[in-house]
Parts: structure tokens; sequence; C-alpha cells
């Protein structure tokens, strides 16, 4: 009866395990970390009791759910243990490592006064898709416009800053 059981989990886990992974991985970005949050997912699920596996009604979205969650608290904890960039420049300590820190920051400053340059749609559509990490139906219902729009905002936000950066960096402006 337990083998059964079992061998009805293995099932069950493998045809849930890469929509596991890939909502880990869309939502943590990095493919380790999607995979560490995966693996520890899957044990957790092989580690319940059999009995209330046998309750859920939809396995597949409890462990969506599951993944959802790990994926947040990971990113919180994350969030709460990296500094901004203005205050990680700060730490370096070497001459070499000081004027690398004095490049860095003149290419943030540069960037971030191209980004307040931005007709205001983009800049809004830019800030919330790589800053706030939102989808482009979230900004899309925010913004209150189609999704399509806001991925033409995006595209020209990045192929403006793509143009003035390289202007900046090759005439020295």
């Amino acid at each position: 009866m337990v083998l059964s059981v079992d061998n009805e989990l293995i099932h069950s886990l493998e045809a849930v395990r890469d929509k596991i992974y890939f909502t880990a991985q869309k939502l943590l970005v990095s493919k380790d970390e999607a995979e560490d949050a995966t693996q520890d997912i899957l044990l957790k699920l092989w580690e319940m009791d059999r009995a209330k596996i046998k309750t859920l009604k939809n396995i597949e979205a409890y462990s969506v759910t599951m993944v959802k969650n790990y994926c947040i608290d990971r990113l919180k904890s994350k969030q709460a243990q990296q500094l901004p960039l203005d205050n990680a420049i700060k730490f370096k300590s070497s001459p070499l490592d000081l004027d690398k820190s004095m490049d860095i920051k003149d290419k943030y400053s540069q960037i971030k006064s191209l980004i307040n340059q931005l007709p205001q749609r983009e800049r809004v559509a830019l800030k919330m898709r790589d800053f706030e990490q939102l989808e482009f139906k979230q900004i899309a219902e925010k913004m209150k416009i189609p999704q399509g729009s806001v991925r033409v905002y995006l595209s020209r936000a990045r192929m403006r800053l793509r143009k003035e950066f390289i202007k900046i960096e090759n005439h020295g402006i």
C-alpha cells in the first residue's frame, strides 16, 4: 500500500517538476536559485504526510502556490540584505578600486539622468518593469493602456537610453 502511494506521488511530482522550476525561474531570475527552489519544494512535498497529500484536489496548484510563497520569502530576505547601489560604492578601498568605483558612480549618475530625461510614459513604464519587476499586464493595468503600448514604450525608452549612453561614452559629453 505504501509503495503504491509513493509511486503515485513520484509520478505526480515528476508531472509538476517543470512547472515548479519555470515558476521559480520567473520569480527568482537566476537558474541556480530556481533549481534550489525546485529541489526544496519537491523535498517538502515528498516529506509531507501522505494522508494530507491524498486530500489535495490539485497537487499542481498546491505546488505552484508553495513555490510562489517560497520565492517571495527568498526575495524578501534578499532585499533586506541588499544595499542600494549608492551605498555599495562606498565599500571600495584600494586606489584601483577607487577609480573603478568612481567610474561606476559616474555611469550610474549618467544613466539616472538619462532615465529622468525620458518622456513621462516611457520613464514610468521602464521604472515599473526594470526596477519594480512588474509584469506587462500589471504595468498596463496601472497605466491604463494596452499591453502592446507598454512594450512599445519600453522598447523606445531602452533605444533612447542606449543611443544617448553610447553617445556619451563615445564623445565624453
